[in-house]
Formats: C-alpha cells, structure tokens, sequence
C-alpha cells in the first residue's frame, strides 16, 4: 500500500477519490484512519476537550481512506482545525472535525499511542444526547 505525504495543510492535493459529497450540503467528507490530535509546537497529545481553548495549537496527523478501496490510503497533516460535531445518527455515528476549508474529516480508528486519549472522550459525548 503506497501512501503519499502530505506536508502541511495542503487538502486540495488529496486525489478526487478520497472525497465523498454530502448529499443535503455538498460538503466534501473524508474518513481519517490512525490518527492523533497533537499540539502543533510541542508534540503532545490533545483532547477535542481542550478544542475551546486550545484550536489555535491543535493539528490532526492521519491517513484519509479512500472509500471504495479500503486499502488505498493518504497519509495528511490538517493545522486548520474550524470546529468538531458528533454524529448520533446511525450511518455516520462517531466525531467529525471541520477544516477551514470546510472540509469534514470523520475520525475513525485513533493510532495506537493516541487511543488513550481519544478513547474516554469519544466514550464520554457519544453517551451524551
């Protein structure tokens, strides 16, 4: 599986066939696999529970998937972070982030390293209605 790097915010680099089209608005949706929210000058790990206060320092690092080839991946670095929403409808149930460029991205598997914190906070809104 060959994956390209993206350095940076540069989303219109991303292939046409990694983006879906939402049906109501025509906003670009993207799925991000093995990722982590990090701070964007020291490295460390941040929860979209400090989106409030920290949205300025947080950039997400992933690999988008492309939605008919599972396997085909896009490795993304996204620094423009607009705001973040929880899904409880059925199909598309999880977190999504919003990119300036608006641009959703739906987090779907945090990496290994990052689970620990993005775990307990997806736990926590999805049981909150």
């Amino acid at each position: 599986m060959g994956a390209h790097k993206l350095i940076e915010d540069d989303e219109k680099a991303v292939p046409k066939s990694f983006d879906l089209k939402e049906k109501d608005t025509g906003n670009i949706l993207r799925y991000l696999n093995d990722f982590e929210i990090q701070h964007k000058t020291k490295g460390t790990h941040l929860s979209l529970d400090d989106f409030d206060k920290l949205a300025n320092s947080m950039m997400v690092r992933g690999s988008l998937i492309e939605p008919s080839n599972k396997e085909k991946q896009f490795e993304i670095v996204l620094k423009n972070i607009d705001q973040w929403a929880f899904d409880y409808t059925k199909e598309n149930k999880g977190i999504w982030i919003c990119t300036q460029k608006n641009i959703w991205y739906k987090l779907m598997n945090p990496n290994g390293n990052y689970a620990k914190v993005y775990n307990p906070f997806f736990e926590y809104v999805s049981q909150t209605v």
